[in-house]
């Protein structure tokens, strides 16, 4: 979600309002009905598709070192604790989606209306993580393609990585202008054929290459804590793809229930568990104890091989619009929270529409008076923090070459700050206000489907049960934030 200022000599003085409930964000305003085929038309296979692609990237390369750093027993437990606690956040991001107008949903609208002096803060996360993730793609593509180009005999230019990395920004570049996330759907399932060549590849490989030692394999224990602790942020990292959900589920067309929220993340987060476990075990079984952080590269040329490695340039390549995506709108958020700050009075934020008309948006919190009208991004705006993502991430690109340590920290920060952190606040301190409320006739008919008076105790009962389990999610996250982050410097510095 994004704004554009108005000058602040333009605008009449608004009285204070009085405090409305943060609930009310979930009841149709004049202009914005339950009408279930207003504000998006996606289907939630489109949603799936992208979503799914966003997880599996990079992360997927490095699952076998994962596996022998736990061994297979926990390695395999902590990816699939990793994707169910990753299927927690996305629930609770389509959960706070209900307490707003259809259509609305972003981190910084959720942070309006339940910690809105952090809005900015919550943003900047965001940028940065999408931002790293997005340049940890751009570096896969430099350390592929000159061994490409070198099993077919090219060198010269061929072997440069700036050349590369040019001509990666070409093609992923113009596909970041893309306003929705929708119109990306084509390229996403071109990205997630190559992850199912990936897959073959390791597997038929698996039956080729010689096996080593049983003696040489961890089936049971990890080779230390620090080890667990020091790839738990891959694994962190492999199933982040929250920054893209409050988008898909704006763009969806239809109902936005709890039941569509649960078919979506379970078709996404699931899925991608079972490739992890097929690509983490099956690797390692293939290398044993040689096996590194990237397992497309420890395989010896052959064309069969040299496809994979090209199949990994195609996923990443049409995923880095999927992390400058979300990346832009969280960069807008924070470029217009300034304006706002120099060009607000009396507490009161104005932004205007300067694309097309459509009803304003009165978000409202329960720890501050601030009115903000809801618009889309600006033509010059979209295009210029657009174009600054795009040349930020080749400069840190062609500066930057250790895949390992960029996944290693953005995963340690970013990934559950976005996947662990804010959906768990977030969803705490909206259902907080609803248990103690008591009743939230609107919020169970556009959450749970429907509001017979029967099911308004088992429903206040669920909620109950959610808003504890979002805390303890939140608590997760932090818990793991601190202990990653200080494991990864440690072992660094």
């Amino acid at each position: 979600m994004s704004y554009n200022a108005i000058p602040h000599d333009s605008l009449q003085q608004v009285d204070p309002v009085p405090l409305p409930d943060p609930l009310e964000g979930s009841q149709p305003s004049e202009g914005d009905t339950f009408d279930e085929s207003s504000s998006g038309g996606a289907s939630w296979i489109s949603a799936v598709i992208n979503l799914l692609n966003t997880i599996v990237g990079a992360g997927i390369l490095a699952m076998p070192f994962a596996m022998k750093q736990n061994g297979i027993l926990l390695g395999s437990l902590l990816i699939l604790l990793s994707g169910s606690a990753a299927a927690s956040g996305l629930y609770l991001q389509g959960l706070c989606s209900s307490f707003l107008p259809r259509g609305k949903a972003s981190f910084f609208a959720v942070a309006q209306i339940t910690y809105p002096s952090l809005s900015v803060v919550f943003d900047l996360a965001i940028a940065v993580k999408c931002f790293g993730v997005g340049v940890s793609y751009l570096i896969i593509i430099e350390d592929l393609m000159p061994q490409i180009s070198d099993f077919f005999g090219y060198s010269g230019v061929f072997q440069s990585r700036l050349f590369w990395l040019t001509i990666a920004m070409a093609i992923s570049g113009p596909l970041s202008f893309l306003r929705k996330l929708d119109s990306l759907k084509y390229t996403s399932l071109v990205a997630l054929l190559s992850v199912g060549y990936l897959i073959v590849l390791v597997a038929v490989r698996f039956f080729i290459e010689p096996l080593p030692p049983t003696s040489d394999i961890n089936f049971v224990y990890p080779q230390s804590f620090s080890s667990v602790l020091s790839v738990l942020p891959v694994l962190i990292f492999g199933f982040t793809c929250h920054q893209n959900m409050f988008s898909a589920v704006n763009e969806l067309g239809g109902k936005r229930t709890e039941s569509v929220f649960v078919t979506i993340v379970a078709s996404s987060i699931y899925p991608a568990a079972a490739m992890y476990l097929l690509v983490g075990i099956v690797g390692y079984l293939t290398f044993g104890s040689s096996v590194g952080g990237n397992v497309i590269a420890m395989y010896p040329y052959s064309l069969s091989t040299i496809v994979g490695r090209l199949a990994i340039v195609v996923l990443v390549l049409f995923s880095y619009p999927l992390q400058a995506h979300p990346c832009r709108a969280s960069v807008a958020n924070v470029v217009h929270w300034v304006i706002s700050r120099v060009r607000s009075d009396n507490g009161s934020y104005y932004f205007a529409t300067l694309e097309r008309e459509e009803p304003e948006l009165e978000v409202v919190s329960q720890y501050s008076v601030r009115s903000v009208h809801v618009s889309h991004l600006s033509l010059g705006m979209h295009l210029g923090v657009t174009l600054v993502i795009i040349i930020f991430s080749f400069i840190t690109a062609s500066k930057v070459t250790s895949l390992e340590v960029m996944l290693a920290f953005v995963g340690s920060t970013g990934s559950t700050a976005i996947s662990f952190i804010l959906p768990g606040l977030f969803g705490y301190a909206l259902l907080k206000k609803l248990v103690l409320t008591g009743s939230a006739p609107d919020f169970n008919r556009k959450f749970y489907g429907s509001d017979e008076p029967s099911e308004r105790s088992s429903y206040l009962s669920k909620s109950r049960v959610i808003k504890n389990l979002a805390f303890v999610l939140f608590v997760l996250g932090v818990c793991l934030m601190v202990l990653c982050l200080g494991i990864n410097l440690w072992l660094r510095w």
